[in-house]
């Protein structure tokens, strides 16, 4: 099985592990910003 080849973008590099997780804790933390989050993607469409 083939590994998929990850895309270096010129912004990659100051977004560590850490910073993405924490990101993802806050958009994923409690009914009301679950639901801010979920709509911003949807508008986004």
């Amino acid at each position: 099985m083939k590994s998929t080849p990850s895309t270096e973008l010129h912004f990659s590099g100051k977004y560590a592990e850490t910073h993405a997780q924490a990101y993802f804790e806050k958009h994923h933390d409690g009914f009301w910003r679950k639901r801010s989050d979920w709509r911003d993607k949807h508008v986004a469409r």
